[in-house]
């Protein structure tokens, strides 16, 4: 009886931990915009940086990191995040 409880609560627990996972992601990235609207560029790739950590794929911190690094004309980096963006999420859109 007692697996059978564990069985059925693991995936919700799991759900929750990636939701949460992905609230932070998405906080860090509305973070790393501040920052980059400040001008802060190396600022704000660091909070990209630390949401990819944490969503490794999100949409988001990918498009905001390679607007960023094009800002800082880094651009074979800008095209390496816009190539992981289109493979990662074909047909979506920011």
């Amino acid at each position: 009886m007692r697996k059978a409880i564990l069985l059925l609560l693991f995936p919700l627990v799991t759900n929750l931990a990636i939701a949460q996972q992905k609230e932070a992601a998405e906080k860090l990235v509305r973070e790393g915009v501040a920052c980059h609207d400040k001008g802060d560029y190396n600022g704000a790739l660091a909070k990209y940086d630390k949401a990819l950590e944490l969503d490794g794929n999100n949409l988001s911190a990918l498009t905001e990191k390679a607007l960023t690094l094009v800002t800082l004309e880094r651009y074979e980096a800008a095209i390496e995040c816009c190539k992981k963006a289109i493979t990662e999420h074909p047909g979506e859109t920011d």
